[in-house]
C-alpha cells in the first residue's frame, strides 16, 4: 500500500504527545486529500494488522510511502531501525533524481524537531539538512514539538501541524517517488547514520555558531516576494490593468509560490532549500512593517550575510509588495541578489512580458536601470534547471566578494596584538 507518509521515530520518544501528533497529522492530511485514514499514514505497530510480520510490513511501507516524516532527537539518530528507514528514503530520492535530471526534487524527507539536542555527534545526513525555517512558530526550534504539544495553548502546535501537513500534501501530490528496490529484507538495508557519522555540534539553529565566523558557512537570508492567490485575486477584482486570471501557481504567499507551474507544481521554497546545503539558509517573512524588515536585512548585509530576494513579477504590482521592492532597491546596496523566475508556459505571463518587465524597471531603478541589469539582478530565468544554476552562481559570486573583503580588512588591520612581539619578547639568539 502506498501511504502518503511514513512516520519514523524512536521508541524512546513514545508517549501521549507522539501519539497525538501522529493522529493529528494523519487527520489533517486526510481531511484535505480525502481517502481512508488507514491509507494516509504508516506507523509501525499501529498501521499493521495483528498477526502480521512487522519487519515485512515495515519493508513494504518503506518501498512505497511517498514522504518520510522523521522525529528528530538524539534517541532517533542512535536508533538502528531509524537509520535503516532513513536510508530507504535516501535511496529512493537518489533514484528520483537520476530519473528526473534537471527537475526540482520535492521535499520527500520532512524533518520534525521533536526533542532538540544540545551538543552531540550527529550523522552527516541529518547534520547537513536544515531542520526548520521561519515558517515555524517561535519556540519550535529551541523547545521542540513535544514540548509545544504539552502546552495548554495549542496555537504553536497547530501551526506546526499545518506547516508539516501542507508540505506532505505538496510532496505527495507531485511526481511519484520511485519504489525501493534492491533490498529483500529490512536487515539488508544499511544504517545511514552509522555509515555517514561525523563529529560535530548538533545542527539546530539556536546552537549553530555565527555564520560570519572565519571559515564558517555564509548565511543566506531569503525573502520570497510572492503574493497569495487571495491577494492577487483581490488585486485583479479591483480592475487593475494588467489583471491576472490564472492563479493556479499561487496558494499561500511566499515559500508556497510555484513559479514554474505549469508544468512543474513545485514550491519555490523547496527549490531554494534543496540548493543551499553549503550555506546557512534562513527565510525572512515579508512583514507589514517595512522599516523593521529593511533594518533587519541591512544589519545582515553589514554582517557579511547574503540577502536573497526571489520575486514574482505579478506580485510586483500589488501595493504591499511593490512598496517593499522599491524601498529595498534604494536601501540595500551590497551583499544581495534579486532573482525573478519567468514562466514561459504561463500564457498571461508570456503575453504580457513587456508590461511586467516595465514594472520591474520602475521598482528596481538602481539594480535594473537598463537593458543590462546588475549581475545580481536576474530576470531571465525560464526553468527550474536554470534557476538552480543561476542561484548557485550568483550566491557563489557574492560569497567570493565577501571573502575578498574579509581578507582585505584583515590585511589592513594587521595581525592580532597578541601575536606581535615586543623587543623584550624577542627570542635571544646570541
Amino acid at each position: 500500500m502506498a501511504y502518503q507518509f511514513f512516520f519514523s521515530y524512536s521508541w524512546k520518544n513514545l508517549g501521549r504527545p507522539l501519539q497525538r501528533f501522529f493522529d493529528d497529522l494523519a487527520n489533517y492530511v486526510r481531511d484535505r486529500t480525502g481517502g481512508v485514514l488507514a491509507e494516509i499514514a504508516y506507523r509501525d505497530r499501529v498501521t499493521m494488522k495483528a498477526g502480521s510480520s512487522w519487519p515485512e510490513g515495515l519493508l513494504e511501507a518503506l518501498r512505497t510511502s511517498q514522504v518520510l516524516v522523521y522525529l528528530f532527537s538524539i534517541d532517533y539518530v542512535q536508533s538502528d531501525y531509524c537509520g535503516k528507514e532513513f536510508e530507504a528514503f535516501l535511496s529512493r530520492v537518489r533514484a528520483f533524481e537520476r530519473d528526473n535530471p534537471g527537475a526540482a526534487t520535492p521535499l520527500f524527507i520532512q524533518p520534525v524537531i521533536w526533542v532538540p539536542p544540545a551538543v552531540a555527534t550527529l550523522p552527516r545526513v541529518i547534520a547537513s539538512r536544515q531542520p526548520e525555517d521561519d515558517q515555524f512558530p517561535d519556540g519550535y526550534a529551541k523547545q521542540g514539538l513535544e514540548s509545544l504539544a504539552k502546552q495548554r495553548d495549542k496555537t504553536a502546535y497547530d501551526q506546526c501541524i499545518d506547516i508539516v501537513g501542507q508540505r506532505i500534501i505538496q510532496a505527495a501530490a507531485g511526481n511519484r517517488l520511485p519504489p525501493l528496490t534492491g533490498y529483500d529484507s529490512l536487515d539488508a538495508i544499511p544504517n545511514a547514520f552509522i555509515e555517514n557519522r561525523r563529529v560535530g555540534p548538533a545542527v539546530v539553529p539556536a546552537a549553530v555558531p555565527a555564520a560570519t565566523e572565519a571559515g564558517g558557512p555564509t548565511e543566506v537570508k531569503c525573502v520570497y516576494v510572492a503574493a497569495s492567490a487571495q491577494e492577487l485575486s483581490a488585486w485583479t477584482s479591483a480592475d487593475h490593468d494588467p489583471s491576472l486570471a490564472d492563479l493556479s501557481c499561487y496558494g499561500n504567499a511566499g515559500w508556497y509560490w510555484q513559479p514554474f507551474n505549469p508544468p512543474v507544481p513545485t514550491t519555490v521554497g523547496s527549490i531554494v532549500q534543496q540548493m543551499l546545503a553549503e550555506y546557512r539558509y534562513r527565510e525572512v517573512p515579508l512583514k507589514d512593517e517595512i522599516d523593521e524588515l529593511l533594518q533587519e536585512l541591512q544589519t545582515a548585509a553589514d554582517s557579511d550575510q547574503i540577502i536573497l530576494l526571489v520575486v514574482d513579477a505579478w506580485s510586483a504590482f500589488v501595493q504591499r509588495y511593490s512598496a517593499f521592492l522599491s524601498r529595498f532597491d534604494r536601501s540595500i546596496h551590497w551583499n544581495n541578489a534579486v532573482l525573478v523566475p519567468w514562466n514561459d508556459c504561463h500564457e498571461q505571463t508570456k503575453a504580457l512580458r513587456a508590461r511586467l518587465d516595465a514594472q520591474l524597471h520602475l521598482l528596481f531603478r538602481s539594480k535594473y536601470p537598463g537593458p543590462q541589469p546588475s549581475p545580481r539582478f536576474r530576470s531571465d530565468i525560464h526553468s527550474i534547471e536554470e534557476f538552480r544554476s543561476v542561484l548557485l552562481s550568483v550566491l557563489e559570486m557574492i560569497r567570493s566578494e565577501i571573502e575578498t573583503q574579509r581578507a582585505a580588512k584583515l590585511q589592513i588591520q594587521g595581525p592580532p596584538i597578541a601575536q606581535i612581539r615586543t623587543s623584550r619578547e624577542q627570542p635571544d639568539v646570541r
